[in-house]
């Protein structure tokens, strides 16, 4: 990706918890990549905190910036107890109902239509 798009950065909200997930999956995997080598991470999240001393959640960000979600809200917390679940129990996910891994396939998706919108604005 990096040679074929010319991409130099990756836009996070609190991306060192995303990449403290994805560096185990690799390393659990067997995939010898650190994104961190390869990308520079522009996380807005310390970037707002940074400029407006003051913290924030995306979910708050995204009303300072007008932004409306088209799926329903999940609270990180949950998030993140799903994935936990979802790696330490590799069944898991197949016994997930399929409305609920399309619930947060569309939320995290979200997600990233709120960063790319976030960037445009700034």
């Amino acid at each position: 990706m990096i040679e074929e798009y010319n991409k130099k950065y990756i836009i996070t909200f609190s991306g060192n918890n995303d990449f403290t997930v994805i560096n185990y999956l690799y390393e659990k995997h067997k995939i010898n990549f650190k994104i961190e080598e390869h990308f520079k991470d522009i996380d807005l999240q310390k970037y707002y905190e940074k400029s407006m001393k003051t913290s924030i959640g995306l979910k708050n960000l995204e009303s300072k910036f007008n932004i409306k979600r088209e799926s329903e809200i999940i609270s990180g917390s949950n998030l993140a107890k799903i994935f936990s679940k979802i790696i330490n129990d590799e069944e898991y996910f197949n016994r997930m109902p399929m409305g609920k891994k399309e619930k947060i396939l569309l939320y995290n998706m979200q997600d990233v239509v709120s960063l790319f919108y976030i960037c445009k604005l700034e």
